[in-house]
């Protein structure tokens, strides 16, 4: 369920008590005169670490997007120009955008039966250029992330954790988001919750928080006391700063996590059942690892058959996410305009193709839950 079903007068109080108490003021610093201590993009970090249940190291950076997220983590890192990056070929095509636009290589890995990063194609792709890899929880379901994180400790690379789609899930346990060296998440207006756009890095890493927080800001380094014109200049960087109304709504949002989550993972719960007693219907599931359920995916026999099931989904007004119409903006292997900066295995490629086109992704929104019981019912007996 996307936080934007959720959307109502918590999030519109929190956006105009900062022009009743703050003056108006949307710039995330200064104007202490004018903001009467209110600072909301401050107060959305403290509490997206606490609200979500993240260990109280981690140090949180609002940026303008998923997508600023990624590029600033990147460069908080500070990669080798021309390195390699690892990405899984099942992915937004942002995540490729931001690696390319760093100055970096990406480089496409294969994908698994549960369409996370191919722990054998990772290894096999790991040579002396490659400094990071980027792991992608698509549609909240986990990657192989214990695994990879091994990986990259026992190769001395750096781990970049993109949780866009992957807010509440956990491997053991552990929230995704805590297995990365750095992690990113996205709050555009389909995701989990939202603040428009939006998007945060989180790490317990003080050298790259500090790194990202300046990278984000123009290089400033917001010294407290000293005036933004005479602030200290830590590196060049651009503006990704999150504005003080996107903030309030992400604060309002955040309050109603729990709710949206729960009623994610109860709704996949009761049509799994269902969905399993088809035969020809199989669920993606991994061991030890609890999807925050952005999505419910099944898999089917053929690529005829997912075109079917979403065409039957369609006419009964509830939509597919992603699988199998939207490959062309998700997977490496169809980015046409991007094949002369990434590096592909062709055949590793139609592998992955392959698999996803036999996939279906079932939203999970509030206002469908009486229509989608109805629908898996009739998907339960083929």
């Amino acid at each position: 369920m996307p936080g934007f079903e959720l959307i109502g007068s918590e999030e519109r109080d929190q956006a105009l008590s900062i022009f009743e108490k703050s003056g108006g003021v949307l710039f995330r610093h200064g104007f202490d005169a004018q903001r009467n201590g209110v600072f909301k993009v401050k107060d959305f970090e403290k509490l997206f670490i606490t609200g979500i249940g993240f260990p109280p190291q981690c140090k949180a950076l609002a940026v303008s997007s998923g997508t600023a997220a990624l590029r600033v983590a990147l460069a908080a890192l500070d990669l080798r120009p021309g390195s390699k990056v690892l990405i899984p070929s099942f992915t937004f095509v942002a995540t490729y955008e931001a690696v390319i636009e760093s100055g970096l290589i990406p480089v496409a890995v294969g994908i698994d039966a549960c369409l996370g990063i191919d722990i054998v194609d990772l290894e096999n792709n790991i040579d002396s250029d490659v400094s990071a890899v980027i792991c992608v929880h698509m549609l909240g379901y986990p990657c192989d992330i214990e695994k990879v994180s091994n990986i990259c400790e026992r190769k001395n690379l750096f781990l970049i954790e993109d949780v866009a789609w992957g807010l509440g899930a956990e491997c053991n346990n552990q929230l995704l988001g805590t297995f990365g060296t750095v992690s990113c998440f996205s709050f555009d207006h389909a995701k989990l919750i939202t603040t428009g756009e939006g998007g945060m890095v989180i790490t317990k890493d003080e050298g790259i928080y500090a790194r990202a927080a300046a990278w984000h800001d123009h290089g400033h380094e917001n010294t407290p006391g000293v005036p933004r014109w005479k602030d200290n200049r830590r590196s060049s960087g651009f503006n990704f700063r999150m504005t003080e109304i996107q903030a309030a709504i992400g604060i309002a949002q955040l309050k109603k996590f729990k709710t949206i989550i729960s009623f994610q993972r109860d709704t996949v719960r009761s049509l799994e059942p269902k969905l399993m007693a088809n035969k020809s219907i199989s669920m993606i599931s991994r061991s030890n690892c609890f999807p925050s359920f952005d999505a419910l995916i099944v898999r089917v026999e053929s690529a005829e058959s997912a075109s079917s099931i979403r065409d039957f989904l369609l006419s009964q007004n509830v939509g597919t996410k992603i699988l199998p119409e939207a490959l062309s903006w998700h997977f490496a292997g169809d980015f046409e305009h991007l094949k002369d900066e990434i590096i592909l295995s062709d055949s590793k490629q139609g592998l992955g193709r392959e698999l996803l086109r036999k996939c279906v992704a079932i939203p999970i929104n509030f206002s469908d839950k009486g229509k989608l019981q109805a629908v898996i019912e009739v998907m339960q007996n083929g």
